[in-house]
């Protein structure tokens, strides 16, 4: 019973800690949003300025709601007998403990997302809605849910099968197993994400603008990086928001451009975001982190296995090991991650420290001046705030704030 007070405890102060960030953010933004920054007046007027402001107060307040919401299921499930009650609906069932357990987890996953769903709503058809974002229509919405439905079926229920097999089957060293299956089938999908899955939900065809091409062509060839081709995705079907990306590994890596990033920056801005992009990866930052992700999830199942053997987390919710083990997993799954969240912000500053050294290269292999253009644009055209919080920002943002990053970027 320890643990589960001490975890209700952390749990709690958990939540308070993302209100209270919440709460600094909107309050900075808001009282910073009648004048524009000084570095900023020559490229960004008022109107755009308090745009921004009133977007990141809105998406922060939905945030708030979101997350209370989040810890009443959780609390429910937990402290409530949600799970013992899910448990007693799907026993029912005369199947094989695995796919009772499967069942479970599924029924889990349905109630979760039925309660996440009119966020997702809300956000897509009235928050981007009014600030012009959302470019999707509710069939594509209802596509896109259908389809990213029998896709995580499909992937998930073999996964989920042998997680419980070897859970079952494999005594103490189940965890390892586990482990090395979820790096396998992570590796595989980012082999068979950009060519087979990415294009169920989006189209992607070449650059068409040869002049383009043969520019960002020489500056692949300039930073010896070596992909699968350059592809324009149609974002505009759904957002107006901007981005590029790199997908893949090996020889499956391809460079993705929004359309609509392609459409708001001019061919030397383009240049010096892929310069940046192109930094991560030869900073080892790409694979930095695939390590990281490595030895955190070795870590964590890991503890799974500890935490199973001694049966801690299961009796101080009142299951013993006799029960499904899917239900054990469900709870490890759900509880050990709330202890995480006090790493974010070390994680947060190390993803920033990757952003400045990827500006870094970008400014070497291109013109930092027409990086420090497209970040402005981009900044402008997807309502980011130029005032964030820096107690919010330093828990929570990868990127660096646009003030540092361009004062950076004007250094070098």
């Amino acid at each position: 019973m320890t643990f589960k007070y001490a975890f209700l405890t952390f749990f709690i102060l958990s939540l308070i800690v993302k209100i209270y960030l919440s709460f600094r953010q909107s309050k900075t933004v808001k009282a910073l949003s009648n004048s524009v920054p000084e570095r900023f007046t020559g490229s960004i007027n008022l109107a755009d300025h308090q745009k921004a402001a009133n977007y990141t107060i809105e998406k922060q307040r939905l945030a708030r709601f979101s997350s209370v919401v989040d810890f009443a299921l959780l609390f429910s499930f937990l402290f409530l007998d949600g799970f013992k009650l899910i448990l007693d609906f799907v026993s029912n069932f005369s199947i094989s403990p695995i796919f009772v357990g499967i069942f479970f987890i599924y029924v889990v996953i349905l109630i979760t997302n039925i309660i996440e769903l009119p966020f997702s709503l809300y956000k897509t058809f009235i928050l981007e809605n009014k600030y012009g974002f959302n470019k999707m229509t509710f069939k594509l919405w209802c596509f896109d849910l259908v389809k990213s439905t029998i896709i995580g079926l499909i992937f998930m229920t073999p996964i989920l099968y042998l997680l419980l097999f070897f859970f079952e089957n494999l005594s103490s060293l189940w965890w390892l197993y586990s482990w090395v299956l979820i790096v396998i089938t992570a590796v595989f999908l980012q082999f068979i994400a950009p060519t087979y899955i990415a294009p169920i939900f989006n189209k992607f065809k070449p650059i068409e603008d040869l002049e383009l091409k043969s520019k960002l062509e020489n500056l692949l060839s300039k930073c010896g990086f070596r992909s699968n081709g350059m592809f324009v995705m149609d974002g505009s079907t759904r957002s107006s928001h901007g981005n590029a990306y790199f997908t893949g590994f090996g020889s499956s890596k391809r460079i993705v451009f929004f359309d609509t990033l392609l459409s708001k920056l001019s061919h030397p801005e383009i240049e010096a975001v892929l310069a940046h992009e192109l930094g991560h990866f030869k900073k080892n930052h790409v694979k930095k982190r695939l390590f990281l992700m490595l030895a955190l999830s070795f870590f964590f199942f890991y503890i799974l296995g500890y935490f199973h053997t001694n049966g801690i987390i299961l009796d101080s919710f009142g299951f013993t090991t006799s029960v499904n083990n899917a239900v054990a997993l469900t709870l490890y799954f759900t509880v050990i991650p709330v202890f995480f969240f006090i790493l974010k912000p070390i994680f947060s500053i190390s993803s920033r420290k990757d952003e400045f050294e990827a500006d870094a290269f970008a400014a070497e292999k291109s013109d930092s001046n027409q990086l420090i253009n497209a970040l402005v644009k981009l900044y402008k055209d997807n309502a980011s705030t130029l005032t964030p919080d820096k107690f919010y920002s330093m828990w929570y943002d990868s990127h660096p704030s646009a003030h540092e990053r361009i004062n950076r970027l004007e250094n070098y």
